[in-house]
């Protein structure tokens, strides 16, 4: 029997993770191995839940960065959901999978993981990532945690506070909005 795929079930399935719908901004802090500080920069995620798909490419999201220097990066991501999980991919060379940590009794945390499949920048192929991502109980907070990893080993770390902007991210082309350097 295969499970429902659609964005009511998705809503069902992942509670907390279905919180994160909608625009967030804020702010990128990245730390190397030894938890030296290496850079920060602003961001906007749009998250898409899509509704009127029936299943399972239902998850869009945009992430927008803007860096000191005045750089602006793009990024896309869609994803399926297979009834328990959100199963997501970029267009920089990263795939990956999302869950609710249904252990959590207060219904805060979600657990990302990735892999990268081709050189970035910041990261070599074959790297892994854990994301812990906990949305508050007003829902207008989110911070996330994520360890990189190259064959065991801790090569970088990211912490990410966001403010919650709108659940209506249909509403405007948050992409092309100007997003201040930090």
């Amino acid at each position: 029997m295969s499970l429902p795929t659609d964005a009511a079930a998705f809503l069902r399935v992942l509670p907390v993770m279905s919180k994160s719908e909608g625009v967030w901004e804020g702010m990128y802090r990245r730390y190397d191995a030894e938890g030296k500080f290496m850079s920060a920069h602003r961001s906007r995620v749009v998250f898409r839940l899509l509704r009127d798909r029936p299943g399972p490419e239902i998850y869009s999201q945009t992430n927008i960065y803007r860096f000191a220097d005045g750089k602006l990066q793009v990024i896309e991501s869609t994803g399926t959901f297979d009834g328990e999980r959100l199963n997501f991919g970029s267009d920089r060379g990263v795939k990956g999978w999302s869950i609710d940590d249904r252990t959590d009794p207060h219904g805060r945390i979600c657990l990302m993981y990735m892999d990268v499949t081709v050189d970035t920048p910041q990261l070599k192929a074959g790297t892994t990532c854990y994301e812990l991502v906990q949305v508050s109980d007003c829902g207008r907070f989110r911070t996330r945690m994520t360890q990189y990893a190259l064959g065991g080993k801790t090569v970088m770390r990211t912490l990410i506070d966001e403010e919650f902007v709108t659940r209506d991210w249909a509403a405007k082309d948050w992409a092309k909005l100007e997003l201040a350097p930090p």
